[in-house]
């Protein structure tokens, strides 16, 4: 099976698993209806539908606001 490229944009780990399964988490809206966003599981950056970032850990275990 072929391998392809999908690297977080904050720590550039590869999130590619399958062309039916990705590694990616995906971000639930309020209502828990819409996928509003996803998270990377290695870094836990935050990014919206269009991969733009919207939040950020620090080092330290502080969290920051993009």
């Amino acid at each position: 099976m072929e391998r392809k490229n999908d690297k977080c944009p904050a720590c550039d780990k590869n999130l590619y698993l399958d062309r039916f399964l990705t590694k990616k988490v995906g971000l639930l809206s309020n209502d828990d209806e819409t996928v509003e966003g996803w998270m990377c599981p290695y870094c836990r950056a935050t990014f919206d539908l269009e991969d733009n970032l919207t939040y950020i850990k620090t080092h330290g275990n502080h969290y920051g606001k993009a």
